[in-house]
């Protein structure tokens, strides 16, 4: 429009003034206000424009601006980010050149021939993460595209589905037994006192790992929730290892395995609550009996720095399948060799969440056949 409005002036002008010098002289100066107001209205337009996208740049959400041949106008450092993009430039470049997304491709080609919004969920495979898109189709001129990374929304629903199921496995294997033992007493065995009492220890071994699953589930619903009030003092570090290993001892020794404790500086102050933390050692030293086969040995060591305490528990058992890493610390995660030999599969989960209330880090180091070395951190205290 301040083109069109600079080229009527200059005509204007070349108007022969003689021929109506006053008409002449009034268009010009309605001319002059009216290319003074589009230019005003230029800058305004410009300045919101300018605005506007610096707001896109700052969002989480990703951002993308195609025009009607597909060709990428704008996208926000989001945008890069989620779609894992690399090149810098983006400018002359089509949709497809700059992500490569075929499904981000045929929403866009969708809303722009529908005239109407689009979503579509797509798996970005460079980066992993599955991102949310919509597309807004802007009135002829090309679409809008907005992204929404969802990947930790799907972990969680997945984390969900696992909890239902594993849940309905733990509590269904021992139910099931119940039932069976039940009946068969039910059936005559009660008439035989000998296969009466076996069949009732059995019902209650199963009881038993009935009622450690339902209080390992509160518990860690308390300690996720907040609802443990931690008591964490200065305490010698003696205090919360020795107690939990000395009373694993002979379960040790039962299954013929070889206890070392390396504990340089059992004297050292770290901030604890003295009665929730030897949990953490107690289901870490369960766990190295339990896969570790006879012969083979148990360590557990602590080393201090200047800010915090490392103390290890070491086996020379079956070892974690590298696959497995990842989700050991998980709420039920079991590896097959870890149902086999029983448990609830909160243990580790319990003990994860434990340490970090106490502002501390956990994690494991494993080969498969060669042993598993779990780590945990508690921060230190002064003497004073």
């Amino acid at each position: 429009m301040v083109r069109v409005l600079q080229d009527m002036r200059a005509l204007l002008q070349r108007v022969d003034a003689d021929a109506a010098p006053h008409t002449l002289e009034m268009a010009l100066s309605q001319l002059d206000r009216a290319l003074a107001r589009e230019r005003a209205r230029s800058q305004e337009v410009a300045k919101e424009r300018d605005l506007l996208f610096e707001s896109f740049h700052h969002l989480n959400e990703g951002v993308l601006i195609v025009n009607a041949r597909g060709h990428v106008q704008w996208l926000n450092p989001a945008a890069r980010r989620m779609l894992a993009l690399s090149h810098p430039e983006f400018r002359g470049r089509t949709l497809a050149q700059v992500t490569g997304q075929h499904r981000l491709i045929h929403l866009w080609q969708t809303c722009h021939r529908q005239e109407q919004a689009q979503n579509d969920v797509l798996y970005v495979r460079r980066n992993g993460r599955h991102v949310e898109a919509t597309a807004i189709p802007l009135h002829g001129r090309g679409c809008l595209l907005l992204l929404r990374d969802v990947t930790e929304m799907r972990r969680v629903e997945a984390m969900r589905r696992d909890f239902i199921s594993n849940i309905s496995h733990e509590l269904r294997t021992p139910l099931a037994s119940l039932k069976i033992l039940v009946d068969t007493l039910r059936e005559g065995a009660l008439e035989e006192p000998d296969v009466a009492l076996h069949f009732l220890d059995r019902i209650d071994r199963e009881l038993d790992a009935l009622v450690q699953l339902v209080e390992e589930l509160l518990e860690l619903s308390r300690i996720e929730s907040g609802q443990v009030p931690l008591r964490i003092v200065p305490v010698p570090l003696q205090e919360v290892l020795i107690p939990p290993v000395e009373r694993l001892r002979p379960q040790i020794e039962r299954a013929g395995l070889d206890l070392v404790l390396d504990i340089p500086c059992p004297d050292a102050l770290v901030l604890a609550d003295a009665e929730r933390l030897p949990r953490v050692v107690s289901n870490l030293v369960h766990n190295a009996i339990k896969f570790t086969p006879p012969g083979g040995r148990i360590t557990i060591s602590a080393r201090t720095n200047e800010e915090e305490v490392v103390v290890s528990v070491q086996d020379t058992g079956v070892g974690i399948p590298k696959d497995a890493l990842p989700r050991i610390f998980e709420r039920f995660y079991k590896i097959d060799r870890a149902r086999r030999g029983g448990g609830t599969g909160l243990g580790l989960s319990i003990a994860r969440h434990l340490i970090e209330a106490h502002g501390g880090r956990i994690w494991v180091e494993s080969e498969e056949g060669r042993g598993s070395t779990f780590y945990f951190t508690l921060p230190r205290a002064t003497s004073s």
